[in-house]
């Protein structure tokens, strides 16, 4: 159940940024980083995700695991 609400708390600034509601460098610094703390986990347990977020939540984990050129 704590999980499905943080998909809710997650999903829901993203589909706002999508829609316009929401600034792109915000959902950039704050939404991004939020998923990539969690998207492993949301992943893992295969929670109900619209195919657009859950998308998302892999290119975000993607970033956060590709090495960082020095």
């Amino acid at each position: 159940m704590l999980l499905t609400t943080l998909r809710a708390n997650l999903e829901n600034p993203f589909l706002q940024y999508k829609k316009g509601f929401l600034p792109e460098d915000f959902y950039l610094q704050v939404g991004v980083k939020n998923n990539q703390q969690v998207a492993r986990l949301i992943l893992d347990f295969e929670l109900p995700l619209t195919e657009n977020f859950r998308e998302e939540l892999s290119k975000n984990l993607t970033e956060m695991e590709a090495p960082r050129d020095a």
